[in-house]
Order: structure tokens, then sequence, then C-alpha cells
């Protein structure tokens, strides 16, 4: 079967910013960022928007996917527990994403509230299929001309954990880049661990947080080693106040090198008048932003 991924414009994802700086409900494992991606990839570009249809779903086959992302097969078939239940791998990845829910901020309603991407989804001999809530869909996927960020995926196809997945792709929403600038895109988080814990999923009062060494070995290290991989260049630093680790510093740096080897012409995003300088911005500049 083609592979869908040799096309060049489909090695990226437009994803919206607010989507992509959104908490979840629960963490997803690398596996599940991986199968997210894969299937937006592969078939948002082919659904009719000009069809009035009550249903539409995204699908793509899990040979494909696997071929891809170098898995076997049959592992996805392997039966696991998950939420107390026996089901395979596959089986809990789908309800992963269709109960997976993004936490934002609705201006109309002027409140926060927990939104579902995916209504209900199935795998059908090989074929994984996902109804989509096609108004959020089209919000954030789709109907897209600022404040949004590509993904390239070949460059997260080697990264092994699902830190360090979900950490490219917010400090590389930040990281914005036209393809005429000469000047590499920077910024510096400051974040205290109470922020860390959301971004990342974790409970605050879990073992990371109380032993700073198992936050650096099993986290901060291996996303700094996985990012290498990717177009960003990471750097962290563990602040103490008094005697203890309670904030980090990130500082990111997009890869000008690997940016431009992405045929850059399709990541043309407007630069904002605040973002001219990114080097200059604060920590009170990142406070504005909502998640």
């Amino acid at each position: 079967m083609k592979d869908l991924l040799v096309k060049q414009e489909n090695k990226f994802i437009k994803k919206s910013n607010v989507i992509v700086r959104a908490v979840t409900n629960e963490s997803a494992g690398i596996m599940t960022q991986r199968l997210f991606n894969f299937v937006m990839l592969s078939s948002l570009h082919k659904l009719d928007w000009n069809k009035h249809e009550k249903h539409k779903y995204l699908e793509c086959w899990l040979s494909d996917f696997c071929r891809y992302y170098g898995i076997t097969e049959k592992q996805l078939y392997d039966k696991v527990i998950h939420k107390n239940k026996d089901m395979t791998v596959i089986q809990k990845e789908i309800q992963i994403l269709t109960q997976m829910q993004f936490f934002l901020f609705d201006e109309t309603k002027d409140k926060f509230e927990f939104i579902n991407l995916f209504l209900r989804g199935g795998n059908d001999q090989g074929k994984i299929y996902l109804e989509i809530h096609q108004s959020l869909i089209a919000e954030h996927y789709l109907n897209l001309k600022s404040d949004y960020t590509n993904i390239y995926l070949p460059y997260t196809k080697e990264v092994t954990t699902k830190y360090s997945m979900r950490l490219y792709e917010y400090l590389r929403s930040y990281l914005y880049m036209n393809a005429k600038t000469k000047w590499t895109p920077t910024y510096a988080h400051e974040w205290d661990f109470e922020k860390l814990s959301k971004i990342l999923n974790l409970n605050l009062n879990s073992s990371y947080f109380k032993y700073i060494s198992k936050l650096k070995n099993n986290i901060l290290e291996p996303v700094k080693k996985d990012l290498l991989k990717t177009d960003i260049i990471f750097t962290y630093e563990l602040i103490k106040v008094g005697r203890k680790y309670s904030k980090i510093i990130l500082n990111t740096h997009l890869d000008l090198e690997k940016f431009n080897a992405q045929n850059p012409e399709f990541e043309k995003v407007p630069m904002k008048k605040e973002y001219v300088n990114k080097s200059k911005l604060t920590t009170s500049n990142f406070k504005k932003t909502k998640i």
C-alpha cells in the first residue's frame, strides 16, 4: 500500500497553539501521541468539507502507522489491562483518543471547559477510524491564518518518551519562524514546578518533584537527548528557592539548519510585532498566555 507520507506536503501537521498548549484530562503516552498525529496527517486533508455530512471520520491503516514508526503490527493486538479492563493495545489507544479532553477557554461563555476532538472510534479490519467534532477540528486544524504551529513529523519519529513529545510541541509553538528571516528565534520559559507538573500532566506531589535527581534522570535528560533529533535546541536550569528546588528555566532555540531542511515554504508564519525579537521577551510576557 502506498505510504501516505511520501508526499512532501503530507509531512506537516498544522495545529492551533490553543490546542498545542492546552492541558488535557489525562497524560497521553508516546503511542497515543504518535497515533493522534499520524491519523491527522493521513486523512484530514482528504475530508470533503463541501459535503454537509452529519458524521465525518478520520481513517488510517494500522499497517501504514506501524511501518512509519517501525512498530510490529502484532504489538497493537497484544492484550493489556487498561482501566481495569482486558483489551488490546489498539483498543486502549482508541479509547484514550476518544476520551481525551483539552482544557480550553471558551470566549463565548467566558469560562474554561473540556472539549473532545474525537467523538467515537474503532478498528475495522486493520483500519482505525475516528469520528471528529467537525467545528472544533475546523477551528484548530484547518481555518488557521495565525497563532499556529507546524509540526514536521519526521523530526518526531525518533522521540522516545511522552514527555519529550509533549514538550517538543509545546516549546516549538513559541518559536515562530518566517522562512525569509535570517535570525534564529529563541525563547526562555521560567516555570514553577506547579506549572511544569500541569504541562506534563504529573502530580505535583509525585516523587519527581520530591527527588530532583529523579526529575532530571527520568524526564529532563531524556527530553534533552530526544530534542536533539528535532529542530529545537533545548537546555534547562533548575532553580532553588531557599534550600529547595522549585523552579525551572527552559531555554529554547530554533535550529535554523534543521528548520531550512524541512522545505520551509510550508511554514510561512506571519510575524507579530510583539514577537519581532523573542530574546527580549520576559517571564511577564509569557504569563499572559492562558493555558
